[in-house]
């Protein structure tokens, strides 16, 4: 008999995720290799599951941007390519080297630095550059700090990279300047290291070049070069900014939880903290066991189409309190209620008027913003739709 379900969890559809996957990959130009992102818990859905169904996919890399990431996945067995993207500290990069990870390099004396830490022997790292972000990676010439770490270290980089946050990504890639120092935007600075791409590229140890990732895949094609890293796409959601969407994406995530108090409010009766919310009609509530603590309240990133409901509860909600109640909306079944009152660390209400009886036990499903849930709440990943 299966286990039964937490009262409160985040619902992963397994297939959901495979087809964004098979999506981002069909896009790509071929022998382009890919790098999945399965930062910051797989963005919500849970690491070493979301990870493995990648790679059982098939990414070539995965991504993460820290030390412990890389080896939670390396404890849970898989021996699949790392890239960490965030430079290491001298103890984290002896860990890196056990567990064959490909470490991030963004200066040149950090090349010195794990000469010495590591001795270099074998160590698969990559340079990053920074082309206009602003951020991390070296704003140096791109040749000299590949032949800098090369001496240093005794072998070449695997491979440059940079990111490009949103809106970055130009239309088309310019002529380069003659000089690195010439390059003074984001569009001359990648045209300067796609012809080193190029100059490169007839060289044995030619590092792998790439600077596109979920924004730059769908408005620069022709930014893929030898990689992409792919993060947000895989998880359903359309990266801010950008004017193309090449392929369709669909969610893949849920946070369910059960209601567990049903209760009449009066006309006017305060509701949560600091009665913020007093409803203008007589009502029923239901009290959800989730709130701030779970990630309840972020503007999610995107959610199902709730237009027919949001028009019904707004027209309900106007007034209220002297203004237009702009409501978050769960959803019970095939219908939609809005979560009324103040927020709370681990509860919040939701207006059940109108709706058909829902009891305690009643299940829920909570909008929320992916990257902010909390990563203590158990994932069930599942082979149905969300």
């Amino acid at each position: 008999m299966d286990a039964p379900l937490p009262t409160t969890y985040v619902r992963v559809s397994r297939p959901a995720l495979g087809r964004n996957l098979a999506a981002v990959r069909a896009a790509l130009a071929p022998g382009v290799r890919l790098c999945a992102v399965v930062k910051a818990n797989a963005y919500g859905h849970g690491l070493v599951e979301t990870a493995r169904l990648f790679v059982e996919g098939g990414a070539d890399l995965l991504g993460v941007a820290s030390l412990d990431e890389a080896l939670e996945l390396r404890r849970a067995g898989l021996e699949t390519p790392i890239l960490v993207f965030h430079p290491l500290t001298d103890s984290e990069l002896r860990a890196a080297v056990e567990q064959r990870l490909i470490v991030t390099l963004t200066h040149p004396e950090r090349a010195e630095r794990l000469a010495r830490v590591a001795g270099g022997g074998g160590l698969d790292y990559q340079l990053e550059i920074d082309v206009g972000l602003g951020r991390s990676g070296c704003r140096d010439d791109p040749l000299t700090f590949l032949e800098r770490a090369r001496k240093t270290l005794g072998h070449a980089a695997s491979g440059v990279w940079a990111h490009l946050g949103p809106g970055m990504a130009p239309v088309s890639v310019p002529s380069p300047p003659r000089t690195w120092s010439e390059a003074k935007d984001v569009p001359s600075r990648l045209g300067h290291l796609a012809a080193l791409r190029e100059r490169l590229r007839a060289e044995e140890e030619a590092p792998a070049f790439h600077v596109a990732a979920s924004a730059a895949l769908c408005d620069c094609p022709a930014l893929q070069w030898d990689m992409v890293r792919v993060g947000s796409l895989l998880y359903g959601v359309r990266p801010p900014g950008v004017k193309r969407e090449p392929f369709a994406l669909e969610s893949a995530l849920e946070l369910r939880t059960r209601i567990v108090d049903v209760r009449p409010a009066p006309r006017g009766a305060p509701v949560g903290y600091g009665a913020e919310f007093r409803p203008a009609f007589d009502t029923l509530l239901a009290v959800l066991p989730v709130g701030l603590y779970h990630g309840v309240g972020v503007i999610p990133e995107s959610t199902v189409s709730v237009a027919t409901g949001a028009r019904r509860w707004l027209a309900r909600w106007r007034g209220a309190r002297g203004g237009v109640f702009r409501p978050t909306l769960v959803r019970i079944g095939d219908e939609h209620a809005p979560i009324v009152g103040r927020i709370s660390l681990n509860e919040c209400t939701v207006d059940l008027g109108g709706l058909r009886p829902c009891p305690v036990g009643t299940e829920v499903a909570v909008p929320v913003r992916m990257t902010t849930l909390n990563p203590a709440i158990p994932r069930v990943h599942v082979d149905g739709g969300p």
